[in-house]
């Protein structure tokens, strides 16, 4: 019998925000591509690398956040998981950050006004927002419970 792959609050948060914010910022970053091409033309190899880049910055960190809650799972020393993610997803950040930067010919993004990563920088924030708020919701309560007989 196969096992399905039931998705938890956290994945289904990461498909919404990945879905929201696509269909609020995709039409002006694809606009801000069209620029940077024409003024610089590049290969259908640079295109898909950019559009690897964009991919990776945008919808990376939340991958990242998705597979890091479900090994935290698994594993039982999960404070070190949880200690690993944020550094994790700053490196996947910057990684598809490097691609787009490379296609566009900057050496960074104030170049061009932060267009290109404005989507991956909300998901990066929500992946983050998202998995902090995971970690608090399962911490039951912060006060140390009393000793002996509750008072009347």
């Amino acid at each position: 019998m196969a096992m399905r792959l039931r998705p938890n609050r956290l994945e289904m948060v990461g498909l919404a925000a990945a879905v929201l914010t696509t269909m609020l910022c995709f039409r002006g970053e694809s606009q801000a591509a069209e620029l940077y091409l024409m003024a610089r033309p590049a290969t259908a190899g640079m295109k898909a690398l950019g559009l690897a880049g964009w991919a990776i910055a945008t919808f990376g960190p939340m991958a990242v956040a998705a597979a890091f809650w479900r090994i935290s799972r698994r594993v039982r020393p999960r404070w070190l998981i949880h200690l690993l993610f944020l550094p994790c997803t700053v490196a996947v950040f910057r990684a598809g950050d490097a691609l787009m930067l490379r296609v566009a010919g900057t050496p960074d993004f104030d170049d061009t006004l932060g267009a290109p990563e404005m989507q991956a920088a909300l998901m990066f924030l929500v992946a983050v927002a998202a998995y902090l708020a995971a970690i608090l919701s399962t911490v039951r309560d912060f006060r140390p419970k009393p000793r002996g007989r509750p008072r009347p």
